[in-house]
Order: C-alpha cells, then structure tokens, then sequence
C-alpha cells in the first residue's frame, strides 16, 4: 500500500472522527452539559509504542498501519464514552 494514500485515508478518517466528536460533544455543551477539561491529567492518557525512528515509521506501510489502528481505537473508545455520558 502506498504510503501517502494510507496517511491520507487516516488523515480524513482523524477529521471525521474529531468532527463527530465536536458535534457531540458540542450538542452536550448547547444544553450545559459540559464535560469539564482543566488540566491535561482530566484527559485519558495515551502512549503508544513505536520502534525505530520517525522517518521509518512513515517510511514502513505496516508499522505505520499498526499505529493508525491503535490511534484510531482509542479515539473510538473516548467518542463512545462521550456519547454514554449525554
């Protein structure tokens, strides 16, 4: 797979994502039902492992992929637990 086409993919699949959560998330402030963010401790935590450098990374189809996939499950998860909360 190309590279380019798959960062591009993730890249629309991210703003998607982002632009539901908005939507959600802003639907839920309309009615003041705020979900209060003050620090970066009330985020959820995130890290994720990445072997070698940041060049091989975007270099490596496969490696690249793995990351997207983790990236994208977590973003899925905090959505749905947004969305449990409204």
């Amino acid at each position: 797979m190309n590279v380019n086409k798959l960062l591009r993919d993730n890249l629309c699949l991210s703003v998607a994502l982002c632009m539901v959560g908005a939507g959600v998330l802003g639907t839920s402030a309309a009615r003041g039902e705020k979900i209060p963010v003050e620090s970066l401790d009330d985020l959820p935590p995130r890290s994720y492992k990445v072997e070698g450098s940041v060049t091989q990374l975007l270099k490596t189809d496969e490696q690249f992929a793995k990351l997207a996939q983790e990236v994208r499950a977590d973003i899925v998860a905090d959505l749905d637990q947004a969305l449990a909360q409204t």
